[in-house]
């Protein structure tokens, strides 16, 4: 007849790593404290020095062993024993029915599904500084205001459209002081005149010749 594997539980698992860790923080005091003990009762120098490189040894033979084998292994023991215990209080309460007052949806594919197909529409209230302010309605009724950064509202637009953009938002682009080694750019849209001083190269950085 096979004898029942028994594996150990959660608490016993803490247990061991807490007198694992006891035992490392014993071996640490030692080597600080062992020395000083040596010297007390030690006349030689080479006795000395071989207890401490005994001392020393041990401790650095336990630190490899922990730190390479047995805490990550029981840290993996006791992460695994943790998930068992949340699947099974997950399955109980399902046992129970509606589980939205018991988990939170975390998967972010998942999230983004739901946030996508239940959005109604998104209102432009303003803006403030760097920020978008917008309204965002859900078909539940609910409604978030958020501040988006500009660039992050801006991104979705491609350089294709972006030029289709300013064709119609920019009045006029004038260059003056051409002569000048900076000259003096002018672009007129209509919500705002930009204005800025440049060389050469920063020319050449802020346009292109159209095809």
């Amino acid at each position: 007849m096979k004898k029942e594997k028994r594996e150990l539980t959660l608490e016993q698992l803490k247990k061991i790593n807490k007198i694992l860790e006891i035992i490392a923080y014993v071996i640490f005091s030692i080597c600080i404290v062992g020395p000083f003990v040596i010297v007390a009762v030690e006349e030689k120098l080479t006795k000395l020095l071989d207890e401490c490189a005994i001392v020393i040894a041990m401790f650095a033979f336990f630190l490899i062993i922990w730190a390479y084998f047995v805490g990550p292994y029981i840290d993996i023991k006791i992460r695994d024993k943790e998930d068992e215990l949340k699947v099974t209080k997950i399955k109980n309460n399902a046992k129970k029915g509606n589980l939205k007052n018991v988990i939170v949806v975390k998967n972010r594919n998942i999230q983004n599904e739901i946030l996508f197909n239940n959005i109604e529409k998104i209102l432009f209230e303003g803006k403030s500084r760097d920020f978008l302010v917008l309204e965002i309605y859900f078909k539940s009724g609910f409604s978030l205001p958020i501040n988006v950064r500009e660039e992050v509202v801006l991104s979705v637009f491609s350089e294709r459209r972006k030029e289709k953009i300013f064709d119609n938002i920019i009045d006029s682009i004038t260059i003056e002081d051409l002569e000048k080694p900076t000259m003096q750019v002018k672009i007129d849209t209509k919500g705002k005149i930009i204005t800025r001083r440049v060389d050469n190269r920063k020319l050449l950085g802020w346009f292109k010749l159209k095809k």
